[in-house]
């Protein structure tokens, strides 16, 4: 921000994106990883070998990340 503090809309979508990736207490989990079931790439982390996953293995990994938020929130 500059020191008239009236550029704040330039940075919204930079602390949008750091409030998604990051952990949150009530559900245990980043927003990215409810939604996706994976954390966005930042460019700094080594590359892996790619696999794709079978369908019923990622939902049930979906559907237990989904069991743990809720049961975090109640």
């Amino acid at each position: 921000m500059n020191q008239c503090q009236d550029d704040w809309y330039e940075w919204l979508s930079i602390a949008e994106f750091t409030y998604n990736d990051r952990v949150h207490t009530s559900t245990h989990s980043s927003p990215f990883m409810l939604d996706t079931a994976q954390h966005p790439r930042l460019g700094i982390e080594s590359l892996r070998d790619s696999h794709l996953e079978m369908l019923k293995y990622f939902t049930s990994r979906m559907n237990k990340a989904t069991d743990e938020a809720h049961s975090a929130l109640s």
